[in-house]
């Protein structure tokens, strides 16, 4: 069939352009509105995306931070052990700057899963550096302190792994 059979066609039947007219703008119309609604739903999975992707990341930040922490603590609980009391303070002085890394990751957490595991681990950090501040030598007899700090390092090191599982 030619266009020229169509054309003809076409101009024998006026009514029909009122008709295609009429069609035309309603076909028009529906398409605009899934266009829409496609767009729409494309950028909510894109958000959705970009929110799992930060999570993650969020995770695997919080999760190095503890585990970094948790390593350093336990060269600071065996060089507790042959400190005095300045020494000690000393120690747990340096405690203070992973509580403030983990912090200010949590901080930023977006999902309540990570911000409750952080809050945790910066509660088990502060344990550990009153701990370490009353921390007795290894030969005295009274090792509650030892036992809750390395109590606080276990914690430490479990919620590093719970944060792991989001990544």
């Amino acid at each position: 069939m030619s266009l020229e059979i169509v054309l003809t066609w076409l101009e024998a039947h006026p009514g029909l352009a009122a008709w295609m007219t009429i069609f035309g703008g309603t076909v028009v119309w529906v398409a605009s509105l899934f266009f829409r609604g496609l767009s729409r739903e494309v950028a909510k999975r894109k958000a959705a995306k970009s929110s799992a992707a930060k999570a993650k990341e969020e995770a695997f930040s919080g999760a190095i931070a503890l585990e970094d922490a948790a390593s350093e603590f336990v060269r600071l609980a065996e060089a507790a052990n042959n400190a005095g009391t300045k020494e000690r303070q000393d120690l747990a002085s340096r405690v203070e700057g992973h509580f403030e890394i983990v912090k200010a990751i949590e901080q930023q957490a977006t999902t309540s899963e990570m911000k409750g595991e952080l809050a945790r681990a910066c509660r088990d950090i502060k344990d550990f550096q009153h701990n370490i501040s009353n921390w007795h030598g290894e030969d005295d007899c009274d090792t509650s302190q030892q036992e809750a700090g390395k109590g606080a390092i276990d914690r430490i090191q479990r919620s590093a792994a719970k944060l792991k599982q989001y990544v």
